[in-house]
């Protein structure tokens, strides 16, 4: 059974891993090419469905400039990826783009690479509220002989009160269905929030908690899938 889990994930059609989110936020250095936080430096590990690694490493310390490593998969598949953005910014609107260099490696294959080309914008045009949308993979890369998903990405981002945020994103992703995901924050005090969530394709649900003391900050996230079961992550960020 393990070993048809692995011919899955070799299959061209499941070529996803690292060079895909986990979440549903504009807070991604990953996701939305329009973002630069006032996180220096952020790192996240993902244990996928209880069986995969998955860590993400991001820096954010300059004023326009963001890096993000990340690697996932183990002794038998791996993806590796090292992104840089820029982000130009006025009062209303930023804009912005990545340059992805992505490594392919299974065993007893070659390592195959691609370059991805990400841009993105994010803007409010009502008080209160921000609008991404987000391209990935424009340049159309191949990797290892197979085409690597291309996404659109359209986002919202509501804060009616200063503790209470929610997000809701629209995410189709080449030949998958559209899928729709929709997150709440909300912050119980100075030193933490919760969220909870919900995604279309699969079905799936989603629940946070962060803590934040002074410059740190602690999340757990889990999310569910009706056959593989839980994903667990762990994040830590330290803020200017």
């Amino acid at each position: 059974m393990k070993g048809l889990f692995y011919l899955l994930l070799l299959s061209p059609s499941i070529i996803q891993g690292a060079f895909e989110s986990i979440d549903c936020g504009q807070e991604d250095i990953f996701e939305n090419p329009s973002y630069i936080s006032e996180q220096i430096i952020q790192t996240m590990w993902v244990q996928s469905f209880g069986i995969l690694p998955y860590t993400k490493v991001s820096w954010t310390g300059l004023k326009h400039i963001g890096i993000g490593a990340s690697n996932f998969g183990n002794e038998l598949y791996r993806e590796n990826e090292l992104l840089v953005r820029y982000v130009c910014e006025n009062r209303k609107a930023k804009i912005g783009g990545s340059v992805r260099g992505m490594s392919l490696w299974a065993k007893d294959r070659e390592t195959n690479f691609a370059i991805g080309i990400d841009a993105g914008m994010t803007f409010c045009a009502i008080p209160l509220v921000d609008f991404t949308v987000a391209v990935q993979n424009v340049n159309f890369p191949n990797i290892s002989g197979d085409a690597i998903p291309k996404r659109v990405i359209i986002g919202v981002s509501v804060k009616p009160r200063p503790e209470f945020t929610t997000y809701l994103q629209v995410y189709k992703e080449s030949v998958y269905p559209v899928e729709i995901r929709l997150r709440s924050e909300i912050e119980i005090s100075e030193l933490m929030s919760i969220g909870i969530g919900v995604k279309t394709y699969p079905s799936a649900f989603t629940f946070e908690v962060l803590l934040n003391h002074k410059r740190l900050g602690i999340s757990y996230f889990a999310r569910t899938h009706e056959t593989l079961g839980l994903t667990h992550s762990f994040g830590v960020k330290i803020k200017k």
